[in-house]
């Protein structure tokens, strides 16, 4: 129930499924006293996390809330909760290719990764096309030699176009394809 898997931007670029095979205590909306009661884990934090959070001496937030997940990322988990996707895309923040990936929705994503809340086959096609890319690559910024996907400059200004049977065919089959 506390345990989920962790995503980096490294792990979608690795694996066609964007499983990392690493996993992380994820306490969310509980106090210290319900956590407690999930044994292991808690005995797990209390002793990796919370020494490094004691050291945090500018955040007393961190070290109050020592056994809570640092980025709660509660807009992203509204926005699941409120979509019931067990799919979503997600993208590389930072890579040569910007390329998105259909991975499960109860994934615990890191800061480097940017998350569409949508399961859409036409979005993957639109997201994973030539001009989609061109235009991150275009009015995203840049990293050393990687293009940096900006979402409110890249995704909030990319013209879409109209969802239709043929954009969905295309991006399952980009899916499909991908995944082998």
């Amino acid at each position: 129930e506390v345990l989920r898997e962790f995503a980096g931007g490294e792990h979608l670029t690795e694996d066609p499924r964007g499983h990392s095979g690493e996993w992380v205590v994820d306490f969310f909306g509980m106090s210290e006293q319900q956590a407690r009661a999930y044994s292991e884990p808690y005995e797990w934090v209390r002793e990796k996390v919370l020494p490094h959070r004691q050291r945090l001496l500018k955040k007393p937030k961190l070290q109050r809330e020592w056994w809570l997940y640092e980025r709660n990322a509660l807009n992203l988990r509204n926005a699941l909760r409120a979509n019931d996707l067990s799919h979503v895309l997600a993208i590389t923040l930072t890579s040569k290719t910007l390329m998105p990936l259909r991975i499960a929705s109860n994934i615990l994503f890191s800061h480097s990764v940017g998350v569409f809340v949508t399961d859409s086959y036409c979005d993957q096609a639109v997201y994973s096309s030539a001009v989609h890319q061109l235009w991150a690559t275009r009015h995203g910024s840049s990293l050393r030699n990687d293009a940096r996907y900006t979402p409110s400059v890249v995704f909030g200004t990319l013209p879409r176009p109209h969802p239709t049977t043929r954009l969905s065919s295309i991006g399952m089959i980009l899916d499909e394809e991908r995944r082998e």
